[in-house]
């Protein structure tokens, strides 16, 4: 599968279809941005042109999330040369490679194809030994061992004092220095 074959109505769905709003900030929401920005690689107003395979300036993010019960898009606008792509679903974590991959004009990787990914949650394992202490332990080291940061700062300098400048002319000033 090679990104020309990818239909970008049946991803985003209706609100991209017809009378496409570029002013869009969700496309599965249909809602708009308060503030109408230009489109930053082409210095223009965002045009439909700006969503097309053919420059990917911008993309709506097409990572599922669960809305009452169903699995649909997340739908956000997001800039697709940016470095992490959709702020909630970024590329780093296998979001919108479809896009990414697609304006580098590469084939889909396995991943891509797939077009995203769920998100599994970190589980980080916390051995005994590593266990954090109780925040006691820290209050009884930081007084034990304040009276030796307080002797190894050094002691501050005086600032060196500066004659008051005269204050600037002002048009009255000049205007009457030019009439002498």
């Amino acid at each position: 599968m090679s990104y020309e074959e990818l239909n970008l109505n049946e991803l985003y769905g209706p609100n991209f279809q017809g009378d496409f709003n570029p002013h869009m900030r969700n496309i599965r929401e249909g809602t708009e941005w308060r503030e109408k920005h230009h489109c930053h690689d082409c210095l223009k107003t965002p045009s439909r042109k700006c969503y097309g395979l053919e420059t990917l300036h911008f993309a709506f993010c097409i990572a599922p999330i669960e809305v009452d019960g169903k699995e649909v898009i997340c739908g956000t606008r997001f800039k697709v040369k940016s470095d992490g792509g959709c702020a909630q679903h970024p590329y780093n974590h296998g979001y919108n490679l479809i896009f990414k991959e697609a304006l580098r004009g590469k084939s889909l990787s396995p991943e891509a194809k797939e077009g995203t990914q769920k998100e599994e949650p970190v589980t980080q394992e916390v051995s005994e030994d590593k266990e954090p202490k109780h925040y006691t332990h820290y209050v009884e080291k930081n007084q034990k061992t304040a009276w030796k940061r307080k002797d190894e700062k050094a002691a501050r300098v005086p600032t060196k004092t500066v004659r008051k400048q005269k204050p600037a002319p002002t048009v009255k000033d000049v205007t009457k220095a030019r009439r002498k």
